[in-house]
């Protein structure tokens, strides 16, 4: 080793170093010993994320459950709140129902005080249905004349029923019962786009018409010529009646309920007139033969009553 080395060597010694004659690998027990804290500091550090992370998980799986029931209970909520809505907004609708319908049970009109006189002479001798149809659809406000009711809107019957029509014509002899005068004007009301329709009311007791026309809503109801009783009157095989009148019925020689439609029977002096007014006392009809006319309540129900209870007017529901 010469003077130089020498020399480097003891200034490396001076500082602290090995001299490279004295480096050598490190055995890997020494490897191990350098490296243990960092392995404890690792594992350390793993358990303390794991419990992070597990800490995470459950937190989430909190938050998750909590708002499942959260929106559970808000759901439940929300359908007995839409079911206590939905209820009550069934109950307000048919309490709504039942005021319409009372304010339509109870309603008013004027159209009573409209009726006008239309007669059935000279032109319409067995007119008497068709004229006082023509003065009720009057007082509801539609221009219309019987002629033209009889000739574009009425349906006749050639068998003699009279559910299916006028049985003879209006402009000679001849008879129609609520069925067919319901349907003429049924047929003229929509023809014009109207609203109103006309209903049968027979059969309603007499009070009912009564509470009718003082409403305002005028009846034509089925009478006799003076406002008497008259007796039914049947086919017979010879073609007359018990008293000379020829009034066909829905069975031959069948008395008055008997037969299919024997409540369709004619009667002696089968007469309509339009009910538009009545007191206590006394009622107001139009009748086409004579106009105006004031009637004892009693008779004229009397008479409603025997002739079959025979009744159509205005449909106020």
């Amino acid at each position: 080793m010469t003077e130089h080395d020498n020399e480097l060597n003891e200034k490396l010694a001076g500082c602290g170093h090995a001299r490279p004659d004295d480096v050598r690998p490190a055995s890997s027990s020494e490897k191990l010993g350098d490296h243990a804290g960092d392995f404890k500091l690792l594992a350390r550090l793993s358990w303390e994320w794991v419990l992070v992370v597990a800490a995470a998980v459950v937190a989430v799986a909190l938050c998750t459950a909590l708002g499942f029931a959260h929106f559970t209970h808000a759901h439940q909520s929300s359908i007995v709140s839409s079911k206590e809505s939905a209820s009550s907004l069934i109950a307000q609708t048919a309490l709504a129902e039942e005021a319409q319908i009372e304010a339509l049970e109870t309603r008013t009109f004027e159209f009573a005080h409209d009726v006008e006189v239309v007669l059935q002479y000279p032109s319409y001798a067995a007119g008497c249905e068709m004229c006082s149809l023509t003065s009720a659809i009057g007082a509801i406000g539609y221009d219309v004349s019987a002629g033209d009711l009889i000739d574009k809107y009425l349906t006749y019957s050639d068998s003699g029923d009279f559910s299916e029509g006028f049985v003879g014509s209006p402009y000679t002899s001849g008879v129609a019962f609520p069925p067919v005068i319901i349907a003429c004007a049924n047929a003229y009301l929509a023809d014009q786009g109207s609203a109103y329709t006309f209903t049968d009311y027979s059969g309603e007791s007499f009070d009912t018409l009564v509470s009718m026309v003082e409403r305002g809503i005028p009846v034509l109801v089925w009478t006799t010529t003076d406002f008497q009783w008259g007796s039914t009157q049947n086919w017979t095989p010879w073609g007359y009646s018990n008293n000379g009148w020829w009034a066909p019925s829905y069975a031959w020689g069948a008395e008055l309920g008997e037969g299919e439609h024997a409540e369709y029977s004619w009667y002696t002096n089968e007469h309509c007139v339009l009910l538009c007014g009545a007191d206590d006392d006394e009622v107001t009809v139009m009748d086409p033969q004579q106009g105006f006319v004031t009637v004892s309540r009693d008779l004229f129900e009397t008479s409603y009553e025997n002739c079959g209870k025979f009744a159509c007017g205005v449909a106020v529901l």
